[in-house]
């Protein structure tokens, strides 16, 4: 074999070993980064704290949801039924936006019997009352439940997560809001100054 041959041979084995070297390099970094998106946001994603938090909260949210739409066909007085509207169309809102948090970081969301016994008693104890009856009885609840509902909030307002952060620090000013109306709301109905729907 011709010198030459013997160069040229040797030139193109070196060149394949080093483009073998640098796809198995290559691929090696990807393993690494995870530069699709699941790995990702796998791992950079909720710990147990928020997970349960997110679980929580799209219960929660998702409970009051049900009040709200029952108050929105059975109060009697004009501004609760206004007020039920409100809140069943910011917490609308807010679930859907948790779920996209949740879905970015696979979150399963699971049924908890438990949790769900529990509003059905409220709704059942709602579906007894009737007039003004029903309308103190939700806002009542819905004091009680927004309160704790902010408390929750501004717990998380400083998560590592950035997307929990966010949803917290941009929700719990509605909350506020509708606390405000109950509260407003409550202190009209007990001292029987609304005039209920005719």
């Amino acid at each position: 074999m011709k010198p030459w041959t013997q160069m040229a041979l040797a030139l193109g084995l070196a060149v394949s070993i080093t483009a073998c070297g640098g796809d198995r390099t290559a691929t090696d970094d990807t393993r690494a980064t995870g530069t699709g998106t699941g790995a990702t946001v796998g791992t950079t994603g909720v710990g147990s704290a928020d997970r349960s938090f997110i679980q929580d909260q799209i219960e929660l949210n998702e409970a009051e949801l049900t009040i709200g739409r029952l108050a929105q066909e059975r109060a009697a007085n004009p501004q609760v039924r206004e007020f039920a509207q409100t809140m069943v169309r910011d917490h609308e809102a807010a679930v859907r936006e948790l779920r996209q948090i949740a879905t970015q970081h696979n979150v399963e969301i699971e049924h908890r019997d438990e949790m769900a016994r529990d509003h059905r008693n409220v709704h059942e104890r709602m579906m007894e009352r009737q007039g003004a009856d029903f309308d103190r009885e939700f806002i009542d609840w819905a004091v009680d439940k927004h309160e704790d509902a902010i408390g929750d909030l501004e717990g998380k307002m400083d998560s590592e997560n950035q997307g929990v952060r966010q949803w917290a620090s941009q929700t719990a000013p509605k909350l506020r809001q509708h606390l405000a109306t109950a509260q407003n709301l409550q202190q009209t109905l007990n001292k029987g100054q609304a005039a209920p729907r005719r």
